[in-house]
């Protein structure tokens, strides 16, 4: 039963190094601002955490096979199975977890810095659209004969250029 469970932690960590990859990867594209590949990235993330969560749930299937259903624990944590195991599977499971979290520690923080690259580069999209595209005031004169305040519009080309 340990066993088992032990193989579906690898497997967890297996797609969590295979996600920090392409995290790291993303964070190159988007600073290329290469969003065609951008895309396809994240359709592999997609597959990865669908797998991911398919895992979570073999995980949580076999660590229920180690409390052999006794503990009406929807989702058993390790320290719920180490009173079930020896000192040998509980070290090699404690180890197993602790390599998983610390993946995945590394995987939330590349996700928070590509994030803020998302973030950055949006806004300079922004800005170079706001630079680009030049705004008027309208030039109409409401019934009294005074101009419209604050009436601006976008246009996209300048035809006095």
């Amino acid at each position: 039963m340990a066993r088992q469970l032990n193989e579906t932690i690898e497997l967890l960590h297996e797609v969590h190094k295979e996600l920090l990859l392409l995290a790291e990867e993303k964070s190159s594209v988007i600073i290329r601002g290469e969003f065609s590949r951008l895309q396809e990235i994240v359709r592999e993330e997609t597959k990865l955490v669908s797998r991911a969560s398919e895992l979570e749930n073999l995980r949580i299937d076999a660590a229920k096979a180690v409390l052999n259903n006794q503990a009406e624990v929807e989702n058993p944590a390790v320290e719920d199975l180490l009173p079930h195991l020896t000192d040998s599977e509980a070290e090699t499971l404690r180890h197993l977890r602790e390599r998983l979290l610390e993946t995945i520690r590394e995987l939330q923080e590349r996700n928070r810095r590509n994030d803020e690259l998302l973030e950055d580069s949006l806004r300079l999209v922004n800005m170079t659209l706001e630079a680009a595209v030049p705004r008027r005031h309208s030039g109409h004169y409401s019934n009294r004969g005074k101009e419209q305040a604050g009436v601006a519009e976008r246009v996209l080309f300048d035809s006095r250029a």
